[in-house]
């Protein structure tokens, strides 16, 4: 994987924005936390008692059947939301002014991969927006364009 790779966005909009679209947020979040990792097939005709029209209500799920309807969806298994919450706490170690040492005991991690997230965070210009929201509000425009 490459530094290019990591952030979550670069990527094209993938399954979970095309379904937030339909559905919205908290609905999206509820289908990808009960069903998430598993190719989970929308039926063609929306049934109440459905366990989708469960787990997001009746009306997220006619929404979804509308838009999906006899597809098979691959729903993430949230492991880029581990990896961007783990790199954030990172970047929010070395924005305290820990060391790379110290950021690698307290993570688990080695020194030799946290030096290559903390390249990357630097490269995308976090810390120091990180750094000022510990003193005041971000206006993350003012740090130019990192992507």
């Amino acid at each position: 994987m490459t530094f290019d790779s990591w952030s979550s966005m670069d990527r094209l909009n993938g399954v979970m924005e095309d379904v937030g679209a339909e559905i919205g947020f908290t609905a999206a979040s509820a289908l990808a936390s009960w069903f998430a990792g598993i190719h989970l097939y929308v039926p063609a005709k929306a049934s109440e008692e459905h366990p989708i029209a469960k787990v997001i209500g009746i009306s997220a799920y006619k929404r979804l059947v509308q838009e999906f309807g006899g597809e098979i969806l691959c729903l993430p298994d949230g492991r880029q939301q581990i990896i961007d919450r783990r790199d954030r706490e990172i970047a929010l170690l070395f924005a305290q002014g820990n060391t790379t040492e110290i950021v690698a005991k307290k993570t688990g991690l080695t020194r030799r991969r946290i030096q290559q997230i903390k390249t990357h965070l630097e490269a995308i210009g976090i810390i120091p927006v990180l750094v000022q929201a510990a003193y005041e509000p971000v206006d993350v425009h003012k740090f130019g364009n990192h992507g």
